[in-house]
């Protein structure tokens, strides 16, 4: 019974592969002649994420030294396009037809909702139109007093922690970041 249920679910996985090939055809063929590491059916380069962080970051080094400037990977059925070249990157960045979102920040909607982050086009642009003001540069020099004094506290509590075998760097962060910006709020 529990061989007929495992071979369904392949058998499903499968047919909705080739389900998936077929309607985005073009769009595979595009990405696939971007260079890149060798795929496995399905999971595409989703195997070479699995590991220990040294692993991975040691796989990425890899394909950065091997692939450059760009290079693609598949996670399943997601492709991701890695730009290295810093001359690639801003002609990217500076154009505004590029603003559409990557199929990765709809997992991001469930636990973030539609914010700066996650929204798209006109919605984007009407909140980065009312939060800009907050990052003007005048605003940002005054602002530098708090981080320069909150970023010695940093260090201080980072070399605390030198000497241990294992430190969370989470909490550490998040205390930081949330006394420098109540810091300068209150």
């Amino acid at each position: 019974m529990y061989y007929f249920i495992i071979a369904l679910g392949f058998l499903l996985i499968f047919i909705i592969t080739l389900l998936w090939r077929q309607t985005d055809s073009r769009y595979i063929e595009l990405i696939n002649k971007i260079p890149g590491p060798p795929t496995l059916p399905v999971v595409g380069n989703t195997y070479e994420m699995f590991g220990p962080p040294e692993y991975v970051w040691r796989m990425f080094q890899e394909n950065n030294k091997r692939y450059y400037p760009i290079y693609r990977l598949w996670n399943a059925h997601i492709a991701s396009v890695e730009l290295l070249c810093p001359e690639d990157i801003e002609v990217l960045l500076t154009n505004n037809e590029n603003l559409e979102k990557s199929r990765i920040y709809e997992f991001l909607q469930v636990w973030l909702g539609t914010g700066l982050l996650t929204s798209k086009d006109t919605k984007w642009h009407y909140r980065r139109k009312l939060i800009t003001p907050a990052f003007h540069f005048g605003i940002l020099k005054n602002f530098s007093k708090t981080m320069i004094e909150r970023s010695e506290l940093l260090i201080q509590n980072l070399e605390l922690e030198c000497n241990k075998a294992k430190t969370l760097i989470e909490p550490i962060i998040g205390e930081f970041t949330l006394r420098t910006i109540c810091g300068k709020v209150f």
